[in-house]
């Protein structure tokens, strides 16, 4: 078996991602806010359980707003001479968690236990889209000392 070759992308951010992460958090913050109005409307005045789910979708709303706004440049290297993936500097475990055959979403997988979501598509990777393919579903072996043959005896 061949290894896959060598690979570098650029990861700009994907903006259809972008737009459905941010049109999720906006469903979701929309629709806290009308059942809180549906129930001061019932009741008169917001009792604290409903202030409490208000403030529990608004605050992350706001935080997937605020981070999908800040989505960095990065740089995505494989390198099959010791099987590894960098993203940015840091080594690490590249898993395919959805696979749609001109979009991927991958999780890069840090040592120490971080985890980077990396929404691919091929409209934006297009000339490297079959080398990502073959290093991330097929990177062949790692190359490791050869054993030498039992002795006979």
């Amino acid at each position: 078996m061949h290894d896959a070759p060598a690979l570098s992308l650029t990861l700009t951010p994907d903006h259809p991602w972008r737009r459905g992460v941010q049109g999720l958090s906006a469903t979701a913050l929309v629709t806290a806010l009308l059942w809180l109005g549906w129930h001061t409307r019932q009741v008169g005045t917001p009792t604290l359980l409903m202030l409490m789910v208000a403030a529990g979708t608004t605050v992350p709303a706001c935080w997937v707003w605020r981070r999908l706004a800040m989505v960095p440049v990065r740089q995505l290297v494989w390198r099959p001479a010791d099987h590894h993936w960098l993203l940015q500097t840091r080594a690490g475990q590249l898993d395919c968690l959805a696979d749609l055959g001109h979009w991927m979403l991958l999780r890069h997988r840090s040592p120490g236990g971080a985890s980077t979501w990396l929404p691919v598509s091929r409209r934006d990777h297009a000339a490297q889209w079959h080398a990502l393919r073959c290093a991330l579903f097929n990177p062949g072996l790692p190359v490791t000392a050869s054993v030498a043959p039992p002795a006979d005896e």
